[in-house]
């Protein structure tokens, strides 16, 4: 009911809290900075950061930019996505540097995590194509080519046949039991349509009765829809066998093993590989290398690694080069890191230097270093020992350490030489003595010097039966090769 002014009670409470109360927007908070936390690893990296921990010793630059590529690789194949700019392979290095400096072991660690096996990468070595018609098989050689009828060395499959199957191998792992049950049955069955289909083509291939030939064609027609059938079941219970089904780039590492061997139309063909990342073979196959961490190893300049190395150890007087790096302390290679840039661009040219992502120089491997490499493969081998057969290996402080003086008297060889050492004078004898009877399972070995007067000689090896006396086992080692010439 109106009021006499023509305005009811609600319209002029209205009004009043209209004028009475002022409506203020929210203050807006000032946002706090959060500090991002960019060393944190994906699952890949940390994975690897694992494997060089125990395994991986005087190469911190090189196990960084393994880190760094497995991020790479990981953020590419959960996302699909990368920088507009990034069309080449994930990452790419050239690591030049003395012998034994664990430049290829990189990539066999690498190779470890993506596809479970050190082995697991494709292996370009340089030396097996310093001509130009064997470059020619990688992609299919030409007509009149030998090998024209064969296979191209380099293929999708091959390439990308490793983290495959590793992928896959991880999705089915991760089954429940029932699901790995019927994974099981239906890869079977997949299996025996494979081969009866594989026996069926070789027969329409040699027979001649156009009959029979129209009867083979006609089960081969009736089992492929079977091979399709069981290939959807199989996707439907392991649709993630790689984290995005519908992409086909799989992770691959590349290894090119003394690659300045290689002939020069091998540098022209990675051209292709690390700038767009995908070359064409002679039958009109694309190969994709996007999903590919390329590590291209080299012994360039290895005549003036061999005496910087000597320089620095105090085993030669500096001459010539080295008057340069006079005075420059082991860790500091900096000189020696522009020769082989400089270098690596005459060789490679300068097109192809600047496709790479990296150029790591590995560093010489110092003694202590050389000693946590014996300490750690020595840790290895008897862990090996104790879970497999299982025998006891113990070994003494001064058999270690005569293993050290032998490992590092020429450091030109790096780790090289602690892989000759032990297994001259602990693996080989270990398995003579295995081979002969005379230490069987559960056993306890004891690794002692022997004693020739003042002096110490070569390891010897004693069965501990805790006994009055301990057995000597006896192990003959092989003579020393004299090559010094003889006298007159």
């Amino acid at each position: 009911m109106g009021n006499g002014n023509g305005k009811s009670s609600e319209d002029k409470k209205e009004g009043e809290g209209s004028r009475g109360v002022v409506m203020k927007a929210p203050v807006q908070k000032e946002p706090k900075k959060l500090l991002l936390d960019l060393g944190k690893r994906g699952s890949l990296a940390e994975e690897f950061l694992a494997l060089c921990h125990d395994r991986y010793i005087g190469q911190p630059r090189l196990v960084e930019f393994g880190a760094e590529a497995l991020d790479d690789l990981e953020s590419f194949m959960k996302s699909g996505e990368r920088d507009e700019d990034a069309n080449g392979v994930i990452a790419s290095v050239l690591v030049p540097g003395p012998s034994g400096a664990g430049k290829t072991y990189i990539a066999r660690l690498i190779a470890k995590v993506l596809t479970g096996r050190e082995r697991g990468f494709f292996f370009i070595p340089g030396q097996n194509y310093q001509e130009r018609h064997a470059v020619e098989t990688l992609l299919h050689p030409p007509p009149g080519y030998i090998g024209s009828d064969n296979e191209p060395v380099l293929t999708q499959e091959k390439l990308d046949e490793p983290g495959f199957l590793h992928l896959r191998k991880k999705a089915i792992e991760a089954l429940s039991t029932e699901d790995k049950a019927e994974h099981d049955r239906l890869q079977a069955e997949y299996q025996e349509f494979a081969l009866k289909t594989q026996s069926l083509r070789n027969e329409v291939a040699k027979t001649r009765d156009q009959t029979r030939k129209r009867e083979l064609l006609q089960e081969l027609g009736e089992l492929q829809p079977k091979i399709f059938k069981v290939i959807k079941e199989v996707e439907g219970i392991t649709p993630h066998v790689i984290y995005d089904p519908n992409r086909f780039i799989y992770p691959s590492v590349v290894l090119g093993d003394e690659f300045e061997k290689g002939h020069d139309s091998l540098f022209k063909l990675f051209l292709g590989v690390l700038g767009d990342g995908v070359i064409v073979t002679r039958k009109d196959e694309t190969v994709d290398f996007h999903g590919s961490i390329v590590v291209l190893t080299s012994n360039l300049c290895k005549e003036e690694i061999a005496q910087f190395v000597a320089v620095q150890s105090g085993e030669v007087v500096p001459m010539g080069f080295h008057r340069s790096v006079q005075g420059v302390s082991e860790q500091d290679d900096t000189e020696l890191y522009r020769l082989v840039r400089d270098t690596a661009i005459k060789v490679f040219g300068p097109e192809f230097m600047g496709r790479l992502d990296e150029l790591i120089l590995a560093r010489m491997l110092m003694p202590k270093e050389i000693r946590e490499i014996l300490e750690s493969k020595l840790r290895a081998y008897q862990e090996h020992l104790a879970s497999r057969f299982p025998i006891k290996l113990e070994i003494a402080d001064e058999v270690i350490r005569f293993f050290y003086e032998r490992s590092t008297r020429k450091r030109i060889e790096g780790a090289r030489l602690v892989d000759k050492t032990l297994k001259q004078y602990l693996l080989r004898p270990i398995m003579k003595l295995r081979l002969t009877g005379q230490i069987k399972r559960g056993d306890h070995v004891v690794v002692e010097l022997e004693r020739k007067g003042k002096k110490h000689g070569r390891p010897v090896f004693y069965l501990m039966d805790y006994g009055d006396e301990k057995p000597v086992i006896t192990v003959e080692y092989k003579r020393r090769r004299n090559h010094k010439p003889q006298g007159k």
